[in-house]
């Protein structure tokens, strides 16, 4: 549909704009009173309760109290953000849903990476037992079979326990994952900085020193341009954005005849540069007679699941459903949030949209699409006849999730690789906020889905078809489709 020329995703993008445009003006540095940042925690708290439905049904309120409790005890001095984020972090986590977060504070970062700051070297791994360091490309690798003591001067048992007690996760395999790409920001938070002295044990013994330089840090932006720039034409810098997906072809012996598509985010924003990039490789797959496309979304930390819909609907022609209902909570902090964060004729309009639900009371809730019969959407048409699977992992989240859910429940794809690091049924539909003290932005959740399948019970991760246990994100899972393709296309149709 088309509108003056702009289509109903150049609307959609025009009409959002950055809700919290003053944590750009933030002094990095500025200390907090032990009694605000206090409140600070109780009022994230009480966030959590206000805007998620059925809360106690879903996440671990008793560990959540007293991890508060605990981090308000511990809270002697003065904090800035940077320090007081690890403590908010960490009572994030202790809900155990993944969509409760917090944002790292971009001014504070900015300006330790303006003023030299460094990461360390090496990728922190845990292997469900233990801490290990694995060096960044370029990096001179450490001695094999060697155990990590410490770093930083924190034993390395404490370490680990710290890094697992500040990501949201809900699944052990997701928070494993997290770790691997979260840790180097998290210790920021704690206040480590380089050079970051690395005690080792190799294996007969002896003990290893090593003195980490560490390497540059990037600077962040402030997440909430990302919706006005991920179009892939200027962003606020003026410059292009990196669009989160790539295309290239892969095969074996036989040929390079299957697409290979990396898809890293659905972020809201990218829907009409989605629909172009999807146009592009269905033309080239058909140009060049492929054999099959291989969609890697073990990156992928979702965002609009419409996105996830027309990939499922372009290569499949079985109905389906998105998800089995959506349990929605009305809250006076979601709308606040949405107010701020629409253009004023979107805000406007935005009733029209709500339903039953925009007539609730805050703090009620209703069920929206229950038991919803599955369909074809006749927007939608297939692009592409061969066999095509989907690679999933610990890093697929959200409504990533949802997408993956939705091909295996629908058999729309074939689902390749390991679990996802979100359940099929989860709390989401996220909003923020920022806290009154310190202005740190968090995050919280307005409904719970059913999974695809609209069971209650299905209370794990997806599962996919095919099993690789030892993919690690790399070329395994990867090799194991393109052979899973090759008997699927040998198949008559």
């Amino acid at each position: 549909m088309l509108i003056s020329g702009c289509s109903i995703n150049d609307l959609r993008v025009a009409a959002i704009r950055n809700p919290f445009p003053e944590s750009d003006k933030v002094v990095a540095g500025t200390l907090h009173e032990p009694d605000a940042l206090r409140a600070d925690l109780d009022w994230f708290c009480q966030l959590q309760l206000e805007t998620a439905p059925d809360l106690e049904k879903h996440a671990r309120l008793d560990h959540v109290a007293r991890t508060r409790d605990r981090l308000k005890a511990s809270i002697d001095r003065p904090l800035d953000r940077r320090r007081f984020s690890a403590l908010v972090n960490e009572l994030a986590a202790s809900y155990g849903v993944g969509h409760i977060y917090t944002f790292v504070p971009t001014a504070e970062w900015n300006a330790w990476v303006a003023g030299g700051g460094r990461l360390p070297s090496y990728r922190f791994i845990d292997d469900g037992s233990a801490l290990s360091l694995r060096a960044k490309d370029g990096v001179e690798s450490l001695p094999e079979d060697a155990t990590l003591v410490s770093f930083a001067g924190v034993d390395a048992a404490e370490l680990r326990g710290r890094l697992r007690s500040m990501v949201s996760s809900e699944t052990e395999a997701s928070l494993r994952d997290s770790i691997a790409r979260s840790a180097a920001v998290d210790l920021w938070s704690m206040g480590l900085e380089a050079p970051y002295r690395i005690l080792l044990r190799d294996a007969s013994g002896a003990m290893i020193e090593i003195d980490d330089p560490g390497v540059v840090a990037s600077t962040h932006s402030n997440p909430f341009d990302v919706a006005t720039s991920a179009e892939g034409g200027a962003g606020s810098s003026g410059q292009p954005s990196k669009l989160p997906w790539s295309f290239r072809w892969v095969g074996d012996a036989s040929g390079e005849d299957i697409g290979l598509l990396t898809w890293d985010s659905m972020s809201s924003g990218t829907e009409a540069a989605w629909a172009k990039e999807l146009d592009r490789v269905f033309t080239e797959l058909e140009s060049r007679k492929a054999r099959g496309l291989i969609v890697d979304i073990r990156a992928n930390g979702g965002g609009n699941s419409e996105n996830g819909e027309l990939l499922l609907a372009s290569v499949s022609d079985r109905p389906y459903r998105l998800f089995g209902g959506k349990l929605w909570k009305r809250s006076q902090a979601y709308e606040e949030y949405m107010e701020r964060s629409l253009v004023w004729w979107a805000s406007l309009s935005r009733p029209l949209f709500l339903g039953d639900y925009g007539r609730l009371a805050f703090g009620e809730q209703i069920w929206i699409n229950k038991d919803e019969p599955i369909a074809v959407n006749p927007d939608i048409r297939r692009r592409f006849d061969g066999p095509s699977a989907l690679l999933i992992g610990p890093g697929t989240y959200s409504s990533a999730r949802m997408t993956a859910d939705v091909a295996k429940t629908f058999q729309m794809m074939l689902v390749v690789g390991r679990p996802t690091g979100a359940r099929a049924n989860e709390l989401g539909d996220v909003g923020y906020a920022q806290l009154p003290n310190s202005g740190l932005i968090v995050s919280f959740c307005t409904a719970y889905f059913l999974g695809a399948s609209g069971a209650p019970e299905n209370g794990g991760p997806v599962e996919p078809d095919i099993l690789v246990p030892d993919d690690d994100g790399g070329a395994r899972a990867v090799e194991v489709a393109i052979k899973a393709l090759r008997e699927r296309d040998a198949i008559p149709r």
